[in-house]
């Protein structure tokens, strides 16, 4: 239903160009200002043009204001009334006498279809053909079956999202894309909430296109309109489009109608933030430009591709990028009074207050490749997730051990036929004939449940922080959405919701094996550090890969220790300078080696080890593997084929991630008992605790697990988690134990305790123009978040969360 609303609203925007003062684009320019224009009424990520005339489609022109006008009118009623259909199918098939949409839809008099036609044909003589034209292609593409993706049929599954049933009484075979549950207790909740969003998407459908038809009109009349204001942020009264949508959603959250685990409030959320990023890359279907024109001496030549897409090399039908290794600088931190005191390096991630205890940035892994559908109009792309199917590029790595390895599109693909439990990788039980611990890893994909990026080592390298070293494995949580532009090699809010997994696995391997047949291999003792595993490393030595001692006090370069105490300076570090000054000797950041690096020796997820294509570590521990990133670090190369022990599992980290090749900032906020909040919570300000209920809702059940736990009085559904806060009001309600009225993050800031920060900064920038099956360009893709704390107050504590956080990806981006 995303992308229902957003290729829909899409196919009928006007574009919103915010009012410049009194210098808004002229007829025949486009609303970024780029042909003209200038101030407020300049909108740099939207697409299309100011119409040329106000209803003559006479002499060349491509299009009329009227003409534009009642098209987006007609589209969005159109969506509506589609949106309305699907709910009445919806609400049949759960009370158990399923209704066909079809004339409803389409065959009826009264359809959506007929009176979308009806509309179109009362207006034609104000249109162009290019805008009817257009408009024929948007119409076939919305009524199509859920067969194409863009369809309104298809996308309705964002929304009915829920057990097993198809909304269609046709079942599978049908038309219409989206199930719901007929046998939960609540199921008439979760079909009402489900309608519910999809009713207000169709409201904010509507505002939107208001917005648009104003900012059209008063472009081509020559006045200011600042359409941010109507469409998405209203600072005095709160009554923009997105706010009122936002604010609905709140409300059902309220209601507790909204169960299912695919429809949590931040889903919903990001439903209408996506819809205002397609829409405001689609508009010319409605609004389309006039041809470009290059005059010289001797000869004018004219491109165009109203209609088509101007993607060199013609549509493409998927967009990729990979991730890479960073240098240099992608962003900053600016203090109040002390601009950019702080830099952001490219290819980190950063996270936490300014009391954070991890040395930061964390290394991002690189070759995470993931792959979204694209649909081109001009050279705007609107991009949506890839299913395991569509993407590939998925394997078993769990389940059957003959099936390890094997291509995959659900678990079910690696559980079986077993004989035994000994059929099954360690872990597993084989009951019915299938493995209990099945998993097809699905690292391409960009659909809620797929994988994304490698696993991620956290090391804490801080001294004597080795302990609280964790281990993430992210994972998406809704269906990608966003936009990017051919032309231009730019991404706009792309939108890859996750559940970042905690695994509190410290360091997995404090001792390893040095040459024989098994080298680097775990080969620790039951004593830990300094201790042999019996029968390990055959042929080879068991070595310490835990610390080395620091330098001075006349201390021997790469002396291995396991605590202070070995060492002469009485300090012992979890990383060794590799060249520079202090070669081999302990280190916790590169700052500690003069003309090297510090290589950490913590790992905290398992190695895929480079040389036997072996796990290290972790519960597939000596199976093969294939590395998923470069050796960066001593904590790399990682790999889904090597999943971190389970026992280390805190919980997952619900994470808001929109990606962008722009430049982004987030400035803190000051409450009434907290100064510099980029991420508030309710929290009880005296002994820095804070609320939890099942939801992360205001009204939720109290419940006292970790974050992303659902175990009673939780549920999948609606796991165990912190409470988001703007103001303390927002926590007024939150009496429950010692009480929690405050709204705040752990500590002030963010990232360093060198200052107090105010904003974060990150700077991405666009891979240039992209050609349809040419060569991958370089990008930088710039993200910033909030991320909850995991209850777990010794990792909390390390990493000041819950705080922002902050990452900017080196990356190369490809169309297909």
């Amino acid at each position: 239903m995303t992308r229902l609303v957003g290729l829909a609203l899409g196919s009928m925007l006007v574009l919103t160009s915010a009012v410049a003062l009194a210098a808004p684009p002229g007829p025949g320019q486009r609303f970024d200002c780029s042909q003209g224009g200038s101030g407020v009424s300049c909108a740099s990520d939207d697409t299309g043009c100011v119409p040329q005339t106000k209803d003559d489609p006479s002499g060349g022109t491509v299009s009329t204001l009227k003409c534009g006008d009642a098209l987006g009118k007609a589209f969005g009623s159109a969506i509506r009334a589609v949106i309305k259909c699907h709910a009445k199918m919806a609400d049949s098939v759960v009370k158990g006498a399923p209704v066909d949409d079809e004339a409803c839809e389409t065959t009826d008099p009264k359809s959506a279809k007929n009176k979308l036609d009806a509309a179109i044909l009362k207006v034609s003589a104000l249109c162009t053909s290019t805008q009817l034209t257009l408009a024929a292609a948007q119409e076939s593409t919305l009524f199509a079956s859920k067969s194409n993706p863009l369809s309104l049929d298809a996308q309705a599954g964002a929304v009915y999202c829920d057990g097993s049933m198809s909304i269609d009484p046709a079942g599978a075979g049908g038309d219409d894309a989206g199930t719901v549950d007929t046998v939960a207790a609540d199921k008439s909740n979760r079909v009402k909430c489900a309608d519910t969003t999809g009713s207000e998407l169709g409201k904010l459908v509507a505002a939107v296109i208001k917005c648009h038809i104003k900012l059209a009109d008063s472009d081509f009349g020559g006045k200011d309109f600042d359409e941010n204001l109507c469409e998405e942020n209203d600072p005095v009264k709160g009554k923009s489009a997105l706010q009122k949508y936002n604010a609905a959603m709140v409300k059902l959250t309220g209601s507790g109608k909204c169960t299912q685990a695919c429809l949590t409030e931040p889903n919903r959320l990001a439903l209408g933030t996506n819809i205002l990023a397609q829409a405001e890359a689609a508009n010319a279907i409605v609004y389309p430009c006039p041809a470009t024109t290059t005059t010289t001496t001797t000869s004018t030549t004219t491109t165009t591709c109203p209609g088509g897409c101007c993607c060199a090399g013609g549509a493409p039908s998927t967009f990729s990028f990979t991730t890479g290794l960073g240098s240099g600088t992608c962003g900053h931190l600016d203090a109040d009074g002390s601009p950019n005191f702080f830099p952001l390096a490219c290819g980190g991630l950063y996270f936490g207050g300014a009391n954070v205890g991890v040395p930061l940035p964390s290394k991002v892994p690189d070759y995470g490749n993931s792959i979204l559908n694209a649909s081109c109009s001009g050279s705007t792309l609107t991009l949506s997730g890839t299913s395991a199917a569509q993407a590939g590029g998925n394997k078993c790595i769990k389940g059957l051990s003959a099936s390890r390895g094997n291509s995959c599109t659900t678990d079910s693909d690696c559980a079986g036929p077993c004989g035994t439990s000994a059929d099954c990788t360690p872990g597993g039980i084989c009951s019915a004939s299938s493995c209990s611990n099945a998993k097809c890893a699905m690292m391409q994909c960009t659909n809620a449940g797929c994988l994304y990026g490698p696993p991620l080592p956290i090391p804490n390298s801080s001294h004597s922080g080795a302990a609280t070293s964790t281990c993430v494995i992210n994972t998406i949580t809704a269906n990608g959405a966003g936009t990017s532009d051919c032309v231009a090699g730019s991404v706009t809010a792309l939108n890859l919701p996750l559940n970042s997994g905690i695994f509190l696995d410290s360091d997995l391997l404090a001792m390893r094996c040095s040459g024989g047949t098994t080298p680097g291999a775990n080969c620790t003792g039951g004593g830990g550090c300094g201790t042999v595993a019996g029968g390990s490393c055959p042929g080879g030595t068991c070595v310490n890969d835990t610390a080395r001692c620091r330098s001075g006090g006349g201390e021997a370069a790469d002396t291995p220790c396991c605590s202070d105490f070995d060492c002469i300076t009485g300090f012992c570090e979890t990383g060794s300078c590799q060249g520079g000054s202090n070669a081999n000797f302990g280190c916790i950041a590169d700052a500690d080696c003069p003309g090297g690096t510090c290589k950490t020796f913590i790992q905290p997820c398992p190695i895929c080890d480079s040389i036997t294509a072996k796990c290290d570590g972790g519960i597939n521990d000596g199976l093969t593997c294939t590395a998923a990133d470069s050796p960066i670090d001593g904590d790399f190369p990682t790999s889904h084929d090597c999943p971190p022990p389970t026992a280390g599992s805190l919980g997952a980290l619900p994470i808001p991630y929109l990606l962008d090749t722009g430049t982004i900032s987030k400035t803190a906020v000051d409450l009434p008992d907290q100064v510099n909040i980029f991420c508030g919570y309710c929290k009880n300000k005296t002994n820095i605790t804070f609320a939890r209920r099942c939801g992360g809702t205001a009204t939720g059940t109290v419940c006292s697990g970790n974050t992303g736990t659902t175990g009673a009085p939780c549920s999948v559904a609606a796991p165990c988690l912190p409470i988001p806060c703007t103001s303390n009001a927002d926590c007024s309600g939150q009496t429950q134990g010692l009480g929690f009225p405050s709204c705040g993050q752990r500590t002030s800031g963010a990232f360093t305790a060198s200052n107090l920060a105010r904003t974060i900064v990150e700077t991405g920038s666009p891979a240039t123009a992209l050609t349809t099956g040419g060569a991958a360009k370089p990008a930088k893709l710039v993200s910033i978040f909030c991320i909850p704390l995991t209850f777990n107050t010794l990792v909390d504590s390390a990493g000041d969360l819950p705080g922002p956080g902050a990452v900017a990806l080196p990356v190369t981006m490809q169309n297909q």
